[in-house]
């Protein structure tokens, strides 16, 4: 029988050996994608600074990094002019990285896509579409920041673009505030084994590499966010954007984009869409869910989104741009 002394020291070996490759394989991870994609949002922060209140963080005003410019009331558009001009329609794009159009020209995402098709002759009237994407919001965010500033640019209509993370809002508030916030500012946060993997980008590597096996698995993994409460708190902050547009004589349409992994399933499958559509029709507010008309065209091998699966190419924001475009010409229509 092995001395229980020889055993603590084998355990402590074991752990310190694992605790040094962690750390070695997650600092390589993190050389690796900051030198391979800076696109993607650990190079996007540059853009960020800190906000008191639900927002947490906003676009920095002024800003200009890898094609991305910021105008001067911190929005990813031309500059623009708080009053809105005389006879002019005024539409909204609120979001995350979706609705920023994250790895995409300024003339590519679905913002520049509707000014472009809301051509006076649609509408008879000038059409002005402000780009309010914010890569990393979550609906809490979107609702404070449309109540806080957005609104008083005197919207006509807002457009929603919602993504599944959306329900997601403790890895991402984290993230950032373990971006801007001194660690002894960050006592007391629950720190989960959920929230663990998603600081990681070694662990987040790991886990996609394992769900990449099996499109049902990665679905299932997906479903899986309808159960919890997040869920229910995103359709609530949904209720109460709605009732707050409402007030003031607002519109608001939601798009509901799919992931990549969804459109390797049949719809049967997909989940959160059915349920997220169930609660807008019963909430009274008007929506498009996307996923056909991205599975239609993926089947005919158009590249839809980047290699995250998330994002969507200048052609998945042209999609959106379609069908948002009808929705809105016969809201705001004559």
């Amino acid at each position: 029988m092995k001395n229980p002394r020889d055993i603590l020291v084998n355990a402590a070996i074991l752990c310190a050996s694992l605790l040094v490759f962690f750390i070695a394989a997650e600092t390589v991870t993190r050389l690796v994608i900051s030198r391979s994609a800076p696109n993607r949002e650990v190079s996007m922060k540059r853009i960020f600074v800190p906000l008191d209140g639900p927002r947490v963080y906003g676009l920095r005003p002024g800003a200009s990094f890898l094609g991305y410019r910021i105008n001067s009331l911190g929005l990813r558009d031309d500059e623009v002019s708080v009053e809105k001009p005389a006879g002019t329609v005024r539409i909204i794009s609120l979001g995350d990285s979706i609705a920023f159009g994250q790895g995409v020209k300024d003339k590519d995402d679905v913002v520049s896509e509707v000014i472009e098709a809301l051509a006076p002759r649609r509408l008879g009237r000038p059409v002005e579409v402000v780009n309010a994407g914010v890569p990393g919001y979550n609906t809490a965010q979107e609702l404070a920041y449309l109540e806080e500033r957005l609104l008083k640019l005197d919207p006509d209509l807002v457009i929603l673009h919602v993504c599944l993370n959306d329900a997601d809002p403790v890895e991402l508030e984290h993230e950032t505030q373990t971006l801007f916030t001194p660690p002894s500012d960050l006592e007391g946060y629950n720190l989960n084994i959920r929230t663990l993997v998603n600081m990681s980008y070694f662990l987040r590597l790991v886990k996609a590499k394992l769900l990449a096996l099996s499109p049902s698995l990665r679905n299932r993994a997906v479903n899986m966010r309808v159960g919890e409460a997040a869920w229910s708190a995103m359709k609530e902050r949904m209720a109460r954007m709605k009732q707050l547009l409402d007030g003031r004589g607002v519109g608001l349409l939601v798009l509901i984009y799919p992931w990549q992994v969804q459109l390797e399933v049949d719809r049967a499958a997909v989940e959160p869409q059915k349920d997220l559509g169930r609660f807008l029709e019963e909430a009274g507010i008007e929506y498009i869910d996307l996923y056909d008309r991205f599975k239609a065209a993926a089947a005919e091998g158009a590249p839809l989104f980047f290699e995250d699966g998330v994002h969507p190419t200048e052609k998945g924001h042209a999609i959106a741009a379609r069908a948002a475009l009808e929705a809105v010409v016969s809201g705001l229509g004559p």
